[in-house]
């Protein structure tokens, strides 16, 4: 899959523009989707900056919540494996995601 990013905007190979609330950080293409990170700023509360992409523009899914015992903070690098996401906070806290659904699968805090 081809793709082109610009700041806020993830351009297809199909034609189709996608927008984004913040900037992409990050982008990895794995089987049919894309997955994206969003640079957060540090005076936004958005935590939920990672997603899924179909290669058609539509949203697959955004990342699950972070459990509300813990202070949550936006993810800042991520490392797409065939069937996981293994993402980290600025804390260095790492959160193992489920590539097919977004869904937080284990974490290490």
């Amino acid at each position: 899959m081809d793709i082109k990013i610009s700041e806020k905007e993830l351009f297809l190979q199909n034609g189709k523009k996608v927008t984004f609330s913040h900037e992409i950080r990050q982008v990895e293409v794995r089987e049919s989707l894309i997955i994206v990170l969003l640079s957060i700023p540090y005076s936004d509360n958005t935590v939920n900056n990672i997603l899924a992409i179909s290669f058609e523009g539509a949203i697959s899914w955004i990342v699950e919540n972070e459990n509300a015992n813990y202070p949550t903070l936006p993810y800042e690098q991520m490392i797409a494996k065939s069937d996981t996401i293994l993402a980290t906070d600025f804390y260095g806290r790492r959160s193992y995601i489920d590539i097919k659904n977004g869904i937080v699968i284990k974490r290490e805090h």
